[in-house]
């Protein structure tokens, strides 16, 4: 687990759509209201933020063929459920965080990706060292680029967004473009219409699928039955994801009220043994005493 509450990207696995939409209640669809205008963002809230596009982005059920506004949606209610910290960013706020992060380190990663192939060529450390300690006072995001750059899917989009502007085709493997409204969501780094989409780890789709036996099957009947038989095959294979979902959510559930029970144990523990006795009544002085000794027993 990262340093959040809630399965980072580095461990966990991404969350269908139905199982957050259905998990989130009423009380925190209400209570997240506009952020101030101009409040700037925290590193916890920048690092959560980067995770939930991560997980959103990477979702095998949901599928890759999302709108952009319902992705967003996703995002946010993904980055609320599972934050540990106070926040009130809306939708339109996170999207627009999201863009200047992209921004600055796709920008970072070419500038990177320099200096590595400098120091391939024969640069010495020192200017890979002086490098970093000049682009600080320009570079607010290395938190961010620190996650994203073990990231095939971020990565992946990064190089492809560089080739598009070294004028390579749009029609290259691997890369489809679309300015439709129900294309795949955008998740280069503006969300400017032009969508360039790269299908990472995701299991076939099911349309795919029925499009193969079409072509494979010229007899109708043997086509609904094999069609039949993909939609049973999927619906097993969603069942079990969703079984596994719910049971790594209610595990990091136990574990949360675990810590925090832990933790309300700790300060009864430290108020008592920070109690003024003196003034007490004799068998009051004798109770806290034992209760102190005993403290003390167990941190042994």
């Amino acid at each position: 687990m990262d340093q959040f509450d809630h399965p980072s990207f580095s461990t966990q696995i991404p969350h269908s759509s139905q199982f957050i939409e259905s998990s989130l209640s009423a009380t925190l669809l209400g209570s997240i209201s506009q952020k101030k205008r101009g409040e700037a963002f925290s590193a916890d809230e920048d690092m959560h933020l980067v995770s939930s596009w991560l997980n959103i982005s990477l979702d095998p059920v949901q599928g890759t063929y999302q709108t952009h506004q319902s992705f967003w949606a996703r995002v946010w209610g993904y980055f609320h459920k599972y934050k540990n910290f106070e926040s009130e960013r809306d939708e339109k706020s996170l999207m627009q965080r999201w863009s200047k992060i992209q921004q600055a380190t796709n920008k970072f990663h070419g500038c990177f990706s320099q200096i590595e192939n400098r120091q391939q060529s024969g640069a010495n450390e020192q200017d890979k060292a002086l490098y970093k300690e000049m682009f600080k006072t320009k570079f607010t995001f290395e938190h961010c680029w620190n996650i994203l750059r073990h990231h095939p899917k971020w990565l992946t989009d990064n190089q492809a967004k560089r080739e598009k502007k070294k004028g390579i085709s749009a029609s290259s493997p691997g890369i489809s473009s679309s300015s439709t409204a129900k294309t795949p969501i955008n998740l280069d780094e503006n969300d400017n219409g032009d969508t360039n989409f790269v299908d990472l780890e995701r299991p076939l789709r099911k349309k795919s699928e029925k499009r193969k036996i079409r072509e494979k099957n010229s007899d109708p009947l043997v086509t609904i039955l094999e069609e039949m038989r993909a939609d049973k095959k999927e619906e097993r294979a969603r069942k079990t994801y969703m079984n596994e979902k719910k049971y790594l959510l209610e595990k990091e559930m136990v574990e949360i009220e675990k810590r925090k029970a832990d933790l309300e144990e700790l300060r009864e523990e430290e108020k008592i043994m920070r109690m003024e006795t003196s003034g007490m009544p004799s068998h009051l002085q004798k109770y806290y005493y034992h209760r102190q000794m005993e403290i003390l027993e167990k941190k042994k």
